[in-house]
């Protein structure tokens, strides 16, 4: 049976269950399973676990070195495990350890060295051997003879996820595998976190992927992804986690133990079934095995049940700290509000936010606001009185919108410290070019607030800019903070909120030169934008609040809704998808296509009688509507060939994970929605709870954030209305007053080259043969994750 839970990991089981990535349309899972890792039979037909060589034949040599590799496949090691870790030029190197001292007697840490250097020393241990390479244990396997060899990678949580993930990509794509055997054939990616998923189907599909842990309960979360494997540590399977043995080996998951090197431990893993161990002796494993039959006792001691327990407690505290750093620990964003729409917008999201989190007008907590499980501090801090403050910093040319947050009824929650407003206050005048000089002239000031946030925060994840394209404030200031955003804070992740003009019924003459100039900053200095237009807020706000002339007030919510929303997962976290990159990795497959749409579901105005929602909701009523267009918040013409890369759903409220895999199945019949033919055809689901303080009027309510190749179609209406303004040489006079057109009007020209890549990027990833394309350089500021 499995061991009650503790108190401290209440937190942990809550959401048990709770994530579901199912497919829609293609191949059954994103990661294939790991059929080469399933134990094998011997001569009688009896399965046994296969030996794994724990960083090589370690019991007799230095741990991995290429001659522990070579002396484990001598005495019969059936596969390897190794560990990861990156040099500061960017080398994966094999080292369980992050620093140098316990293997080669230096201080320096592994990230700290060049391999140049690092090739050089030697191991304390002999026979003296230097620090190999991922590539050079790959060119070892990849001899003739050795086919049947396979290896674990255990990639360490000390490197940033995506820059080893990407390196490790990049090192097994430089190595030519043996032609028989593809290393999708013999290599298994072993992960600590699910933050590493999204990056495993990123960077390496195609790949098996294995949890690595030490506590059952943790690795439970991941029977929610499909084919994932367990190695697990074999004191936490015995003798009360038998269950999760047999839960796995019925879904048909290879387990794997580490690290075994007692006989008896070794009889215990073969009586029950598992299907590789981990030992640093597999001369000795491989012996026991060979002479293991059903007569023969494990022979634990009571010592060694002793020691089982022992290591238990110690999982047990270690769990927890692992999870305080690396599951559930806070990771701050600091949000930008630039300009009008961008701080009205603003408005509304903080509101929302306080509410959801019993925040109340002065930013203290109510006292009915108990129930815990959530996090503030993603968005907000706590200030010396305890009050919760926004780690927001406002922006505007001009005074009117800020002074009326200023005396708002919630004006008390933010800091008076980050309203920036400009000394003269005249506004951009609906001119990016003057809304970029003037931020020019005023950055130092508004990058000491953005310091002081940033150095306020134990984790920063990164930053969410709320703009608008169309003016000159949020276009033309957002623009040049996205740049020094970028060039301040390079391993930052920046999300934007972006909403575009109505391109059918604009009420700015100018707004196709601004767009195309905000575009193409979005394009080279964001990792992700949501993009919301103001046609498809009107239609919406006319079809589902029935309100045929909206009022800005009214738009504004819708937007904060999806914001809302988009942000659940951040702030009640379940497994998966709780922080911003693995919600990016998960949907944006190349660099530049990092434009999202949104879909949600149900909309309903309390205070519209017409609007009040009077059908029942379902789990499958609500992700068929995400996938209806009329729900989507973009006015797009998508083509034949439009498609999806790619969508996460978040269904919030009364949903069982059955209900979702059911609804995707209906989805899939009916084949309501079509993917890129060269990647997974899956949507991505994350079941989240509702906030227990705001009272809702339906069952279940559901976003969808897509990556749509249709996109594309509203792109291109703003290069046209650019291009038909351009050729009449039309309000340019205003344009070439402001410095980034001190030189002409070559900024024009730049933008519209980097917009009009960007659409043909989108219309190329509708083709099979995408990903085998010759495509052009990518501009380094496009993806600065990869840098």
């Amino acid at each position: 049976m499995v061991i009650g839970v503790p108190p401290v990991f209440e937190g942990l089981t809550r959401e048990l269950g709770k994530i579901v990535e199912q497919p829609l349309l293609g191949p059954k899972a994103k990661f294939p399973p790991a059929t080469f890792g399933f134990a094998r039979k011997d001569v009688s037909g009896r399965r046994k676990p296969q030996a794994i060589a724990h960083r090589g034949y370690k019991a007799k040599f230095a741990e991995n070195t290429l001659g522990a590799f070579k002396g484990a496949v001598e005495v019969g090691a059936d596969g390897l495990e190794t560990d990861l870790h990156l040099t500061r030029d960017g080398v994966v190197v094999l080292s369980h350890d992050k620093d140098l001292k316990r293997c080669f007697g230096r201080d320096e840490k592994i990230i700290d060295c060049d391999y140049e250097f690092i090739s050089k020393l030697r191991t304390l241990k002999e026979p003296h051997e230097p620090m190999p390479r991922l590539s050079d244990l790959l060119e070892y396997m990849a001899q003739p003879g050795l086919e049947n060899i396979w290896v674990l990678l255990d990639i360490k949580l000390d490197n940033d996820a995506d820059d080893v993930m990407r390196l490790i990509g990049d090192t097994i794509g430089s190595v030519p595998p043996l032609p028989s055997r593809p290393w999708q054939s013999r290599i298994v990616l072993g992960c600590w976190a699910a933050k590493y998923l999204p990056l495993c189907s990123r960077y390496l599909p195609g790949f098996p992927v294995s949890h690595i842990g030490f506590s059952t309960l943790v690795a439970s979360h991941f029977f929610a992804v499909p084919n994932v494997s367990f190695n697990m540590a074999h004191a936490v399977m015995m003798p009360w986690d038998r269950l999760f043995i047999r839960k796995a080996q019925s879904d048909g998951r290879p387990v794997y133990a580490w690290t075994v090197n007692k006989e008896c431990h070794m009889r215990w893993d073969i009586r029950h079934g598992l299907d590789g161990v981990v030992t640093d002796d597999p001369k000795l494993f491989v012996q026991v095995r060979d002479s293991w039959h059903e007569g023969v006792k494990d022979g634990v001691s009571v010592t060694a049940w002793l020691d089982v327990l022992r290591v238990n407690f110690f999982c047990l505290i270690y769990t927890f700290l692992f999870q305080l750093k690396f599951g559930f620990q806070d990771k701050e964003i600091i949000t930008l509000q630039a300009g009008q729409c961008g701080n009205s917008v603003g408005q509304q999201f903080w509101q929302q936010l306080c509410q959801e989190h019993g925040i109340n007008k002065d930013g203290n907590l109510e006292d009915f606001a108990t129930e815990g499980g959530d996090r503030k501090d993603v968005f907000f801090y706590q200030s010396d009185d305890t009050r919760y403050i926004p780690r927001a910093i406002l922006l505007d040319l001009e005074p009117r919108v800020l002074h009326s947050i200023q005396a708002s009824p919630y004006k008390n929650i933010y800091n008076p410290e980050n309203f920036y407003i400009h000394k003269d206050g005249t506004g951009a005048g609906n001119n990016w070019g003057m809304g970029y000089s003037m931020g020019e002239q005023v950055h130092e000031d508004i990058l000491d607030m953005i310091d002081r946030e940033a150095d306020g925060s134990d984790s920063l994840e990164g930053f969410m800019m709320l703009h608008s394209i169309a003016g000159g404030t949020g276009s033309g200031l957002g623009s040049y903070m996205l740049e020094r955003l970028n060039d301040r804070f390079p391993k930052k992740l920046i999300q934007t909120y972006s909403v575009f003009p109505n391109t059918q019924d604009g009420d700015i003459v100018v707004q196709p030169y601004n767009s195309l100039l905000s575009m193409r900053r979005l394009t080279q200095n964001a990792d992700s934008v949501v993009v919301l237009d103001n046609g498809a807020l009107t239609r919406i706000a006319a079809d589902r609040l029935h309100v045929m002339n909206p009022s800005f007030e009214q738009t504004n919510q819708l937007v904060s809704t999806v914001m809302s929303a988009s942000t659940t997962t951040l702030r009640y976290p379940g497994y998966m998808h709780n922080d911003l990159v693995g919600i990016v990795a998960s949907l944006i497959p190349t660099p530049r296509c990092h434009f999202l749409m949104t879909s949600y579901t149900p909309f309903s105005g309390e205070n519209v009688e017409q609007a009040k929602t009077v059908r029942k909701t379902t789990v499958l009523d609500v992700m068929r509507r995400l996938l209806q267009p009329k729900n989507r918040m973009v006015s797009t013409n998508p083509t034949k060939k439009s498609c999806y890369m790619s969508i996460l759903n978040i269904i919030q409220g009364e949903a069982d994970p059955s209900d979702v895999h059911k609804s995707l199945m209906r989805i899939r019949e009916r084949r309501l929605a079509t993917f890129i033919p060269w990647g997974p055809a899956s949507i991505q689901v994350a079941l989240t709870k509702k906030s227990p303080y705001v009272t809702s009027s339906h069952r279940v309510s559901g976003l969808m954030l897509a990556n749509h190749t249709g996109i594309a179609t509203l792109f291109k209406r703003i290069v046209a209305q650019y291009s038909t303004l351009r050729k009449r040489n039309a309000f340019l006079e205003s344009y070439k007053r402001e410095v980034p057109f001190k030189d002409g009007l070559g900024e024009f020209d730049e933008a519209k080259e980097v917009v009009q890549g960007l659409i043909a990027e989108y219309e190329e990833a509708e083709d099979a043969d995408y990903l085998t394309k010759e495509t052009a350089p990518t501009d380094e500021a496009e993806d600065k994750r990869a840098g």
